[in-house]
């Protein structure tokens, strides 16, 4: 069951660390810390009034996890905090959508004896329970929970189960009541599948399309067409070899964009975002690959692409992202990009990069904006214990409110690798087109003087002598990145 347990040592001392580094109205950095639990957090929902509800999760050294559910304002200002579990048993939240001023859905697990069930859970905005139930779903247990949304009054839930015996797992969409009493549990057994999948109801509410990983055939994803009632009535293939955490939003009645995970497997080792712009039989209109073989970029663990404005598309993954392990000692970055329908990039931004990053979503704020959201690891940490990091950001990727000082997290290019030799990459995104990249000695003389034209900039450094040197990249007359770099 993937509720991302891990052990730990126990430690006698608990304080919980909430560090908020607000700089403007709308936007601001906010961090969780705890020196004895590990925190994550799932997903998060903007308010009417413009503050935000957090998914939190936190996972004890005994496997125990409880929900953490955390209220900060339209500035980042901590409001209110509440941990729960089902009974005392190991729960969590992994969807939540406000479905009125004062009320709140959330899509969540509880595990007993290795057997994990549907939670749905109402409350109010003070944290205050409405309702509370768990889903009967037969002999399967929940494995993996991917979507929330109501459809025509009532609820749908959707994700992966595991089957009785617990080797194969299924897709599955469950249409609940308003009153959470089940109306119909649909379960997918034609394939296996794996992990997330998304559901798009479809514009006249007669039907759905559902897009599922590792379905096939014709395709590894593919968007399956399903009337009322969850009856598959055609099968379309998913084009540019997408595969894993698809997630897809109309952008009109006959269009929609997808997100996925895209691996090239000829030639060098490339993993990145795909994003499509596709209609409702699969057809292609435009697409676009954000990644490079240098690193991996990893699409949100939990969430990927959201928008308001069709002209500010956001979509966001982790760069360099560590499958191994998210205490893996690499510095990683949120990376977001903005993009128009036509998929054409307005920016790209990276984030972090002093530690282990990994981004597990992101909201379109009613700003124009996006909060982002994920896990931090201190590469520094004795402990495997990460924090939840948050950051929301204006239309333009950045925090405001800075004066002239470079927010230290936020980039417009990134510099790898380092301690690097024969070369260094310079990634930069296309809001500096055409900015200067240049390395000086560390007595100030100047060795290599670059041209940012495209995105990825690859830059010879054999004839330079082992040691430390300074770079600096140049956009309209002024240094916007800097930084050391070591030649080995």
């Amino acid at each position: 069951m993937n509720h991302n347990k891990i052990a730990f040592p126990l430690f006698s001392l608990c304080i919980l660390i909430f560090s908020i580094n607000c700089h403007c109205q709308n936007t601001f950095e906010f961090t969780i810390g705890d020196t004895l639990t590990d925190q994550l957090i799932n997903d998060a929902v903007e308010l009417y009034d413009g503050s935000f509800i957090l998914l939190g999760q936190e996972v004890y050294p005994t496997d125990q996890e409880k929900a953490h559910l955390i209220h900060i304002s339209e500035s980042g200002s901590l409001l209110r905090t509440k941990t729960l579990t089902f009974q005392g048993q190991s729960s969590g939240f992994i969807k939540i959508i406000q479905m009125d001023p004062n009320l709140f859905l959330m899509e969540g697990y509880t595990v007993k004896n290795d057997t994990s069930k549907l939670w749905l859970y109402e409350m109010d905005s003070l944290f205050n329970e409405v309702r509370s139930k768990i889903m009967d779903m037969g002999p399967y247990n929940s494995s993996y929970l991917s979507q929330l949304s109501i459809s025509n009054g009532n609820i749908l839930c959707s994700g992966n189960l595991l089957d009785p015996v617990g080797q194969v797992h299924y897709a599955f969409i469950y249409k609940i009541s308003s009153t959470f009493d089940s109306l119909q549990l649909r379960v997918f057994t034609e394939h296996n599948t794996q992990l997330a999948f998304d559901l798009l109801v479809k514009n006249n509410n007669q039907g759905y399309y559902s897009i599922m990983s590792h379905f096939g055939p014709p395709t590894n994803d593919v968007i399956v067409d399903l009337d009322t009632s969850f009856s598959i009535k055609n099968i379309y293939g998913v084009p540019k070899d997408v595969t894993d955490f698809p997630e897809a939003k109309w952008i009109n009645n006959s269009t929609f964009i997808l997100t996925g995970r895209k691996v090239y497997f000829q030639g060098p080792p490339n993993e990145g975002i795909e994003v499509l712009c596709l209609d409702t039989v699969g057809n292609l209109k435009y697409n676009l690959f954000i990644g490079d073989h240098d690193t991996i970029e990893w699409p949100g663990l939990r969430s990927r692409l959201d928008f308001i404005d069709t002209n500010k598309i956001y979509v966001g993954g982790t760069h360099n992202f560590c499958q191994a392990s998210e205490f893996c000692p690499v510095h990683c970055w949120f990376s977001l990009n903005q993009l128009d329908t036509a998929l054409n990039v307005h920016w790209q931004h990276f984030y972090g990069g002093d530690a282990n990053y990994t981004m597990y979503g992101i909201r379109a704020t009613r700003d124009k904006g996006c909060l982002m959201f994920g896990s931090r690891y201190d590469l520094q940490s004795s402990t495997l214990q990460r924090d939840i990091y948050v950051i929301r950001v204006n239309q333009n990727g950045l925090v405001d409110g800075i004066s002239d000082k470079t927010n230290p997290k936020i980039h417009d290019a990134i510099v790898y690798p380092n301690p690097g030799s024969g070369f260094l990459v310079v990634e930069s995104g296309p809001q500096i087109s055409g900015a200067q990249f240049r390395i000086t000695s560390i007595d100030g003389i100047q060795v290599i003087a670059k041209t940012l034209a495209e995105r990825k900039t690859i830059i010879d450094t054999q004839f330079l002598s082992p040691g430390i040197y300074v770079w600096q990249i140049f956009f309209q007359n002024r240094v916007i990145e800097t930084g050391k770099w070591i030649r080995e």
